[in-house]
């Protein structure tokens, strides 16, 4: 009969325990709540993963082929949809058309002879960075997102290239590290750059992204004092443009605001 009292006491216990309310989460406890509404211009902190393929023409053009450059970058979008930042992207490529610098270094048959008496075997490869500031304008296109939309910027930078030249360490002393420089074609300048795409901020911090077209114009010239291939030094003026697709893979950070609220699906 004791243990009869005792079960319907746990009984009449748990079935009053599982009729109490159960607590509302926190706004902080969902992880799909969102802060703002789409119709909210917001201000927001932009760090970003960039992919660019180039097609170089003018000068650029008669020294290298295609290219691929990969950088970070941080932007500021303001409440008004203007954008300002800068970036540094690293760029690369295996096509070299100024290919005939290490001719005078080869016997009759093309081949470069090491200290040991072996062919060694050379390569020729694109390297380079550009540095730059930029500010543009996102103009929104949808009224449920407008933080989102065209983007179309300009900027200004500095742009560097050379040509790097690979040789087994120490089997051809004339390309050793300080005489590489005589080969390299080291060559920098003023860049201006202008870029027109899309730029797309998903409100619940996932897919987040700019695309576009992506223009470079560099006013550059050569930095070496002498070219040992043509026993001169190279005083041209060159225009290096590129131009091509950009992706950039967008990380955002919101400021708060007093206008924050909690909105939950």
């Amino acid at each position: 009969m004791r243990a009869f009292y005792l079960l319907l006491g746990f009984l009449i216990g748990a079935t009053v325990f599982a009729q109490q309310p159960t607590p509302m989460k926190k706004p902080s406890d969902d992880p799909l709540k969102i802060k703002f509404r789409g119709t909210e211009k917001r201000k927001v902190v932009n760090l970003s993963f960039n992919y660019d393929f180039q097609s170089p023409s003018m000068d650029m053009a008669k020294r290298f082929g295609n290219s691929t450059a990969l950088g970070i970058g941080c932007f500021v979008k303001t409440k008004s949809n203007l954008i300002w930042g800068g970036e540094l992207s690293f760029m690369f490529g295996p096509n070299v058309k100024e290919n005939t610098i290490l001719d005078s270094l080869t016997n009759s048959s093309g081949n470069v002879i090491g200290i040991n008496g072996g062919y060694s075997r050379l390569g020729l490869s694109e390297r380079g960075y550009f540095l730059m500031s930029r500010i543009g304008k996102v103009i929104p296109v949808l009224k449920q997102n407008k933080n989102s939309g065209f983007i179309v910027s300009g900027g200004v930078g500095f742009m560097q290239h050379k040509l790097k030249i690979t040789a087994p360490d120490g089997d051809v002393p004339a390309l050793s590290k300080a005489y590489k420089k005589g080969y390299d074609r080291l060559t920098n300048g003023l860049v201006l750059n202008g870029f027109v795409g899309i730029y797309y901020l998903d409100r619940k911090h996932f897919i987040n992204f700019y695309a576009g077209y992506n223009y470079l114009h560099g006013f550059t010239q050569s930095r070496r004092d002498w070219n040992f291939d043509t026993m001169m030094q190279d005083k041209q003026k060159r225009n290096d443009v590129l131009s091509g697709f950009r992706f950039g893979w967008i990380i955002p950070i919101y400021p708060s605001s007093k206008t924050d609220e909690y909105i939950f699906y």
